[in-house]
């Protein structure tokens, strides 16, 4: 049971990143098993990278980004098989597994923006429409002033800016009468 699940658990780590790349390294630094990229290991793929340093110097796995054998960025990590000489590397590309994130990031900037903008826009018409009424109010007032009592204003909203036209017309009104 447990060869099968590791062995599941490697299949769909390859396969849920396209980067991903497990292998092992002896103590002279060099691939001995076939990875992702290196499939012939007689190649004698040289790998000074960070875990194998640790691993091998200092006995110290690591869990952290780094540069890998093909100078990579990289996000992986390493067990030290101290009794076979040996350095178990797993790693994926930082740029595969932060993708998802640079994506979202996207995503919340453009909706932000249009947010941004239709709020932008809401404010314009909640403003500029009782504006306008109030200058309508005003040109009225400037033709009263001027001696036409024959002005009628035409604002029938039911905000304050209505019932001031309202107001304004009984206003001209009364005094057309006298």
């Amino acid at each position: 049971i447990d060869s099968t699940t590791s062995r599941l658990t490697s299949r769909a780590f390859f396969e849920s990143y396209k980067t991903s790349d497990i292998y092992l390294v002896n103590r002279d630094h060099v691939m001995v098993t076939p990875s992702r990229y290196v499939q012939d290991v007689k190649s004698q793929q040289k790998v000074d990278t960070l875990p194998v340093f640790e691993c091998l110097n200092k006995g110290k796995e690591i869990s952290e980004e780094y540069d890998n054998y093909k100078g990579v960025r990289v996000l992986g990590a390493s067990m030290c098989l101290q009794d076979d000489d040996l350095v178990l590397i797993i790693e994926v590309e930082k740029d595969e597994i932060f993708a998802p994130l640079i994506l979202l990031n996207r995503l919340a900037i453009t909706r932000g923006i249009v947010v941004l903008f239709l709020g932008i826009i809401a404010i314009i018409f909640f403003i500029y429409k009782p504006f306008s009424r109030i200058d309508d109010i005003i040109m009225a007032a400037e033709r009263v002033a001027g001696g036409d009592l024959n002005v009628k204003l035409d604002i029938n909203s039911k905000d304050e800016i209505g019932y001031l036209s309202s107001v304004f017309n009984t206003m001209i009104s009364s005094i057309s009468s006298s």
